[in-house]
């Protein structure tokens, strides 16, 4: 996983469309989410977030805030980031996207 998301931060370097870029960030943070590496979470996340500042889409920041959810309440659950974790949950389910589900209920459990 290292050696792939190395290569394509190289790629994004160059010139590339600015889907490539969002699509990039968030099979990133999958796939740092599920290596359970939630300060590379939290960085592409963030990157997403620099990325999308001046055109913000409601879904990348869908992307970005369970990326930052679940990065805290994995380092440190608390009641307010629980609170935080089942509001995003909500939001999730109703934006369709069932997929992005697991990990939060997961975390939720726990």
């Amino acid at each position: 996983m290292d050696q792939a998301l190395r290569d394509a931060e190289s790629l994004l370097k160059g010139p590339c469309l600015a889907h490539a870029r969002i699509m990039f960030y968030r099979e990133a943070i999958e796939a740092t989410i599920a290596a359970r590496d939630w300060g590379r979470t939290s960085a592409y996340a963030d990157a997403l977030e620099s990325f999308m500042h001046d055109e913000p889409l409601p879904w990348a920041q869908l992307v970005a805030s369970r990326a930052h959810i679940l990065s805290e309440v994995a380092v440190a659950a608390g009641s307010e980031r629980l609170r935080r974790l089942a509001r995003l949950r909500e939001q999730v389910s109703g934006a369709g996207w069932n997929s992005a589900l697991k990990e939060i209920d997961a975390q939720l459990v726990q």
